[in-house]
């Protein structure tokens, strides 16, 4: 895969409870150029501070995982992380609780069906999307 050289990299955390996962997605993140693996986590604690030192672009993390401490994933969510959205892996197939998630406001559910490539991309849309939007903001505030 061509990249720019000076075109940004999303820069992502990862976060799952286990070790083999957690290594197999970091490693997909980090197979990408436009992406940027700043911090991994296998605790939501762990999750928050490589989140505040590492001020990313996105979060990966697994539901399983956010969904063992929400009122930790909740402060992830907070007007002061502004930059940061939360991208949900997920083993769910259940189109009722993909919208829960949603609800509560992750950004993007991607289903731990999909492969490598599909992961990377939705990361890589998340980021330009959102960047997008905070882009077009400023520009009319």
């Amino acid at each position: 895969m061509s990249v720019d050289p000076l075109e940004p990299r999303a820069r992502v955390v990862v976060a799952d409870a286990f070790p083999i996962v957690l290594l197999g997605v970091s490693t997909v993140i980090e197979d990408d150029p436009r992406l940027q693996l700043v911090g991994k986590a296998s605790t939501m604690a762990a999750l928050l501070e490589k989140v505040i030192a590492e001020e990313p672009d996105i979060v990966l993390v697994d539901w399983w995982l956010a969904s063992q401490d929400l009122k930790a994933m909740t402060a992830l969510l907070q007007p002061d992380l502004h930059r940061t959205s939360l991208v949900v892996l997920t083993a769910t197939e259940n189109e009722q609780e993909k919208r829960a998630m949603l609800r509560l406001g992750v950004h993007v559910v991607v289903s731990k069906q999909t492969t490598p490539s599909e992961l990377q991309a939705a990361v890589w849309q998340t980021w330009r999307d959102v960047t997008a939007i905070r882009n077009s903001a400023a520009e009319a505030g």
